[in-house]
């Protein structure tokens, strides 16, 4: 869908990092001891359904308290013309992954320190 959007960058780095994610999930489950593939399922199936049920109701409470917790307008509302006057790209997506960029130490040379960006008059 990123792709198809106009942003190969996006969907490649999203292929990238699911990719690396689902191998360290395998690795990790392999790891596990064998009699954990061993034991009997069936015992303990009540508990196990009310323990997920409640941690499930408990993620969802949590997700609703938090959304309604904010009390301020969101900052990407001020990304379109950020990236228009002052990131000076008309792709959202690609001004905020260079200014990102310029944050870290390892995407810059020592030599060369960050210019100064100019203010939204």
């Amino acid at each position: 869908m990123f792709a198809i959007q106009g942003a190969p960058d996006l969907a490649l780095t999203l292929l990238l990092v699911e990719s690396i994610i689902l191998v360290s999930f395998v690795l990790a489950l392999r790891s596990l001891p064998a009699r954990v593939w061993t034991q009997n399922p069936t015992r303990f199936k009540l508990g196990r359904a009310a323990l997920g049920a409640y941690f499930g109701l408990l993620i969802m409470v949590a997700a609703a308290v938090a959304m309604g917790g904010r009390v301020a307008e969101p900052i990407s509302v001020e990304y379109p013309w950020m990236s228009y006057d002052i990131g000076h790209g008309a792709n959202i997506v690609n001004v905020t992954l260079v200014d990102i960029r310029v944050w870290t130490p390892s995407a810059r040379s020592p030599s060369s320190p960050p210019q100064p960006r100019a203010s939204r008059a």
